[in-house]
């Protein structure tokens, strides 16, 4: 089976001999045999091969996690800041169906966002209470008739249900929302759209992570 070319080769000078221009990566699902093979530069985001290899399998990207020995592989992570080799195989593990969070009332929802094919009904004056101007900015003149608004976020659909959590922040325990596989990605996605409130709780935990740590 030929790899597929996640990205675009570019032509043009030689590259030195130590530095790969393509690393060949192959994905597998944990209770399976079949690999699935990929060309990918070392700077690419793994990203682009989540999504390929979810395309390929016909599977919700959201559901999957993507392990390379021990090590939780992130949609923003590259080979190279991994340090992945050329033939890595990268184990995929599918979790339960995932179900987008629903806060109280979500039948009387004035806005809903689609999240890597994911549709979160939410209410707008909790969204703008986070204080986020890229929501805000989406907000703006949005009428539920135009239908769900869609959204990328670094962490994808499972990602943005704890974001959506966090927006309800009153009906919903915050406390448990933030753990060890996920703290890493909710940081970045805080970040990006600028919540300070779920950055600082990222942040808390892993403060409390490191003094708790030997």
């Amino acid at each position: 089976m030929h790899p597929i070319s996640v990205d675009e080769i570019m032509s043009g000078g030689s590259p030195e001999k130590h530095e790969p221009t393509v690393l060949t990566v192959s994905v597998k699902k944990s209770n399976e045999d079949d690999e699935v093979y990929f060309k990918v530069k070392p700077t690419t985001t793994m990203t682009k091969l989540f999504h390929s290899y979810a395309y390929h399998r016909n599977l919700v990207l959201s559901t999957l996690v993507f392990r390379a020995g021990d090590v939780i592989v992130g949609q923003d992570d590259t080979p190279m800041g991994l340090g992945l080799q050329d033939g890595q195989v990268i184990v995929c593990e599918q979790q339960a169906k995932f179900a987008p969070f629903e806060p109280a009332h979500a039948a009387h929802a004035d806005v809903a966002f689609m999240v890597d094919g994911h549709v979160f009904r939410m209410h707008k004056y909790p969204v703008l209470k986070t204080g986020s101007p890229l929501l805000e900015s989406l907000l703006e003149d949005d009428a539920m008739d135009d239908g769900p608004i869609p959204l990328h976020i670094p962490g994808g659909a499972s990602v943005f249900d704890i974001v959506a959590r966090f927006c309800y922040k009153d009906e919903v325990n915050v406390s448990t929302l933030i753990s060890p596989d996920n703290v890493a990605q909710v940081r970045v996605a805080a970040s990006y759209l600028q919540m300070s409130g779920l950055q600082a709780l990222a942040d808390k935990f892993l403060s409390r992570k490191v003094d708790d740590d030997p």
